[in-house]
């Protein structure tokens, strides 16, 4: 493309290329498709949507008839186009901006997003010989949302996450999974374990072929034939597997033993999915990638899951997550919006990194209006009046010369009640 040429421009020249390829006779340009959704979809529900549409019309690419997969990429080119402009500021025409608000409500009215896929109320556990007791726990969990757990080593995360799987029994309270058809006094645990979804922290080996797990273990939920060969070609492609799918599993790296299990996890589609410090042991890249891969998953628009996880990444978790719950011996100290920590409605916290010391660092701030210093492991923590926000701290940290390495505002995150 000309260095000259706008983004509004390109798009429509590759669209305009598409639509002819989309037009010649018995043409469905399945990748030329799916490269396109990839560089100018903005909404990843969009890129969802084409990927999953490729794989219907690979399956249909050789039948007579394909003028019902012809159309349906049209009208996905037509959306992806009228997203990409209204994200660049340009008015929508109104015909075709009344078309797009009746796609979504439509896929929307699809999705069930928000719908309860786990609530528990007044949840317990206590174990004898150590003394330790979870709850009383209420939990709600939904379809389209992502929840994280986060706590200190044996505060009870792993314990929650296994009752809500069905891996283990609660002495009190009661457990109902609506989007499982499961609830009241008497609850089908093995119903439970068999229609959700739970990835442990320890991973145990798979044997033979990594391909042919992925299709037994699509094959024993129900999906067979022609659906079976697209729902694991789906969860591979939408992984990044297709490289390692003829590998061995001792061959693998951790991150991808890991992938492997969150596919063998979703290609049945569940409803529920738990996952137990999947972090753990991830490189930064790694971290990053399966989290954008769980946040895109769980919001998907013809399958959206409910996703409970674990993890000591408080920073991370709270990228993607909707609900955080945080455990200290057992208790809940915070249940709710990821941002909604009001611990002092009258303080900001702020965390920074500096070279400075703590001494040196107290005198440079004298009259900045920070209120109280104080050195938390490799960092400091300050606490300022609720008038004073990241951006203004910033711009008085900078006429101080105080050096910043490292800086974020834990006004109303969870990090505050670690620190």
């Amino acid at each position: 493309m000309p260095e000259h040429s706008s983004p509004e421009a390109d798009i429509e020249t590759a669209a305009q290329a598409l639509r002819a390829e989309i037009d010649r006779e018995g043409g469905v340009p399945i990748r030329d498709f799916t490269q396109f959704a990839e560089r100018f979809a903005i909404d990843p529900k969009l890129r969802d949507e084409a990927v999953v549409l490729g794989f219907d019309a690979s399956v249909t690419a050789e039948s007579a008839d394909t003028a019902v997969a012809c159309r349906e990429m049209i009208t996905l080119l037509d959306r992806i186009i009228l997203d990409y402009r209204q994200r660049h500021g340009e008015r929508l025409v109104s015909e075709r901006a009344q078309r797009y608000d009746a796609v979504q409500e439509n896929l929307q009215h699809r999705s069930r997003a928000g719908e309860v896929a786990f609530a528990g109320l007044g949840i317990t556990k206590a174990y004898a010989k150590s003394l330790f007791k979870l709850g009383a726990l209420d939990l709600t969990l939904r379809l389209g949302e992502i929840t994280g757990v986060v706590g200190q080593n044996a505060h009870g995360k792993t314990t929650l996450l296994r009752i809500v799987a069905g891996e283990l029994r609660h002495d009190e309270g009661t457990l109902d999974y609506p989007a499982l058809g499961e609830g009241g006094s008497r609850i089908d645990r093995m119903h439970v374990k068999e229609s959700l979804a739970y990835v442990p922290q320890e991973l145990l080996p798979w044997r033979g072929s990594l391909r042919n797990t992925l299709h037994f273990e699509a094959a024993i939920r129900g999906i067979r034939g022609a659906e079976n060969e697209r729902e694991v070609r789906f969860v591979v492609e939408r992984l990044g597997l297709g490289e390692h799918l003829d590998m061995r599993w001792n061959a693998l790296s951790g991150g991808y033993k890991l992938r492997f299990a969150l596919a063998r996890a979703l290609v049945w589609k569940p409803r529920l999915l738990v996952m137990d410090e999947p972090l753990a042991n991830l490189d930064i890249k790694a971290k990053n990638v399966l989290l954008q891969d769980l946040r895109e998953l769980a919001s998907s628009y013809r399958y959206p899951i409910a996703v409970l996880i674990s993890s000591h990444e408080l920073h991370a978790l709270e990228a993607v997550c909707e609900q955080m719950v945080f455990l200290r011996q057992g208790e809940v100290v915070y249940i709710g919006p990821t941002q909604g920590v009001a611990v002092d409605e009258a303080n900001n916290e702020f965390e920074l990194g500096t070279r400075l010391s703590l001494a040196e660092l107290r005198q440079r701030l004298r009259g900045s209006g920070v209120i109280k210093v104080r050195e938390e492991h490799t960092a400091f923590v300050l606490t300022t009046a609720r008038e004073i926000g990241h951006q203004l701290l910033l711009r008085r940290l900078l006429e101080r010369e105080i050096d910043v390495e490292y800086f974020r505002d834990n006004s109303r995150s969870v990090r505050r009640l670690f620190l």
